[in-house]
């Protein structure tokens, strides 16, 4: 995204009765290249957590999970004590998530597999 303010220094340094007005146009700007980087970045995280494994939390797949993973989604919490460099307040089910979304993107890479 790229953003122009109309007017340079010397205009500003020579028209002081412009600066309120500048200032708000670079406020705006300001404003507008903060929203598009958070919405930027919000659609990313939300894309790959579709692609990649993220998808599991729409009900209609991860129901379709639930039925080919023999152990209970709930269950995994209480593998915390087998998995010591997890930390405590890490979610095993993200973490599972994420582990299933690498190993898929992995497997994408390496056999050119689309999704």
């Amino acid at each position: 995204m790229l953003k122009v303010i109309p007017i340079g220094y010397k205009s500003l340094q020579e028209d002081s009765c412009q600066i309120e007005e500048i200032l708000i146009q670079i406020q705006s700007a300001c404003r507008q290249l903060m929203q598009y980087r958070r919405n930027k970045s919000i659609k990313n995280i939300f894309k790959r957590g579709i692609l990649y494994g993220g998808g599991a939390y729409i009900p209609e797949i991860k129901n379709c999970l639930k039925e080919k993973i023999p152990l209970e989604w709930c269950d995994l919490q209480a593998l915390h004590q087998f998995l010591p460099l997890i930390p405590d307040d890490l979610d095993l089910n993200i973490y599972g998530n994420c582990l299933g979304s690498l190993l898929l993107d992995e497997k994408r890479q390496q056999g050119g597999m689309s999704i």
